[in-house]
């Protein structure tokens, strides 16, 4: 049972790692690499980003100011879509948690 979790949790990782990768391309690849070199010199790589997207949102709150919440909103848009959650926005929090709370009974995950 634990392993059948785990490549859930995994393939949910991947699912917000493929939304960042295609929502940070709005800025470009030259944009995108920038932005995941200040992520990585405020101490989060790529693959730590699903664990830690209140730290990323942060971090890109930091870098953008204003504009963060474009690039957010982008990155939700796309991890609802390739997720097929619901299409309402929220914020890129709510969809994470709407994904990681999908097919369980549990009020609040």
């Amino acid at each position: 049972m634990r392993s059948v979790l785990m490549n859930a949790l995994e393939a949910e990782d991947l699912s917000i790692l493929l939304a960042v990768e295609r929502g940070l391309s709005i800025l470009g690849d030259s944009g995108k690499k920038a932005t995941l070199r200040i992520l990585a010199t405020a101490g989060l790589i790529e693959e730590d980003i699903p664990k830690n997207y209140e730290l990323f949102v942060h971090v890109l709150e930091d870098i953008f100011g204003a504009g963060a919440p474009l690039i957010t909103a982008e990155i939700e848009g796309n991890l609802r879509l390739i997720e097929q959650l619901s299409p309402r926005k929220t914020s890129l929090k709510d969809a994470i948690t709407e994904l990681r709370c999908r097919g369980t009974w549990v009020v609040q995950c």
